[in-house]
């Protein structure tokens, strides 16, 4: 727990770089819709803008622990970086298993919605067809 309490700074700023630098593709983009060549080109210098943020950000925790810990008032951790990255990047881990999720579930579920939703959209005009519910329940499956 301390650890995560010394950290959360750096946490948090490395998540609303994130955010930042997904706001400034997602506008560079859309000002680049037109020409592929110009939207790889932001594409990538929006990605080697976002290393850099993270290089410097990082560095310069490192450099300030790196004193920390010569001066004796906290301890060299090796996995440090490791483990602050992943703190930051838990967005990302669960926006990555709502996709996974909605990958695998969702379209068979929005297809068997859109089912469900024409059913009673077009109820009247499949009871003047001559169609019971029955008939209705096993269109839908």
């Amino acid at each position: 727990m301390t650890w995560f309490k010394n950290n959360s700074y750096a946490i948090v700023k490395m998540m609303i770089y994130q955010f930042g630098v997904a706001i400034l593709g997602i506008i560079l983009t859309f000002a680049t819709i037109e020409k592929d060549s110009l939207m790889l080109m932001v594409s990538i210098y929006t990605v080697v803008f976002y290393v850099i943020l993270l290089y410097m950000m990082t560095w310069e925790i490192g450099a300030k622990e790196r004193i920390r810990a010569d001066a004796g008032i906290v301890r060299f951790g090796r996995f440090d970086g490791i483990k602050l990255s992943l703190c930051a990047n838990i967005p990302n881990f669960l926006i990555l298993l709502l996709y996974f999720i909605g990958f695998l579930f969702g379209v068979f579920f929005i297809q068997k919605l859109a089912k469900f939703l024409q059913f009673f959209i077009t109820e009247a005009s499949v009871r003047h067809l001559g169609l019971d519910l029955g008939d209705l329940f096993f269109l839908l499956l």
